[in-house]
């Protein structure tokens, strides 16, 4: 469990960063996390397909978190190594009035 626990205090941590810090719950997010990590059971990066279930998996327990503005996306570089990207939300503009 050990390693589940630093792989989502990780995800936590960086998420933390793009928050939104009113909204941002670092104790709840950590359970959210930690709860997708554990479906796993450990085989986080194991394979390919592995990585894009969990990346997809923490996608959607990112976005369930209130005051999250961060998505990963895992990049693969070759010879089975691999990144992690993070990607915070693109914020919208607001729309300026047309002058008359």
């Amino acid at each position: 469990m050990c390693g589940i626990a630093e792989t989502a205090m990780m995800f936590v941590n960086q998420a933390a960063k793009y928050s939104d810090r009113m909204i941002f719950n670092i104790p709840e997010a950590f359970e959210i996390l930690c709860g997708t990590l554990a479906l796993f059971n450990g085989a986080h990066f194991q394979s390919a397909r592995a990585r894009r279930h969990l990346v997809e998996a923490v996608n959607v327990a990112l976005s369930s978190i209130p005051g999250n503005q961060v998505s990963i996306r895992c990049v693969e570089l070759g010879g089975g190594a691999y990144a992690l990207e993070w990607l915070p939300y693109v914020k919208p503009r607001p729309v300026k009035a047309a002058r008359l």
